[in-house]
């Protein structure tokens, strides 16, 4: 499971780490579009971001390049894109992006957290 997260204008650094930590990121630009202010969703490959943008009905072909791959959003997106970081708050719970186990429920002898979706038994699965 990906998870999406919300951040405020100033917090693009973070941001830019959850995405690259596999994360969708929702982000305030601080720009405006027909007069809106306008959000990015950032995303830490090409490939997670056109996912990203499908999901929340957003044609690919509305990617921009710079400073670093995003979309702007607004309108409908926008609302969609907000209900499901609303959504990954509500449900709290990491899950592994390999095994699924979750803070709940840790694996056979137990793990940690290594990035924000994959735990240490993973982890070492995935080094050579």
């Amino acid at each position: 499971m990906i998870r999406w997260k919300y951040f405020r204008q100033f917090e693009l650094r973070e941001a830019l780490e959850h995405a690259d930590a596999g994360g969708i990121a929702i982000h305030e630009s601080g720009q405006t579009r027909m007069g809106k202010p306008t959000v990015h969703l950032l995303a830490g490959s090409r490939r997670g971001l056109v996912n990203a943008a499908e999901e929340v009905r957003i044609k690919t072909k509305y990617v921009q390049l710079v400073p670093y791959d995003h979309f702007d959003l607004f309108g409908r997106p926008l609302m969609l894109a907000l209900q499901k970081c609303l959504k990954d708050e509500e449900g709290g719970a990491r899950r592994c992006r390999s095994c699924g186990c979750t803070d709940e429920q840790a694996c056979p002898g137990g793990c940690s957290w290594t990035a924000p979706d994959l735990c240490s038994v993973c982890a070492g699965k995935e080094k050579p």
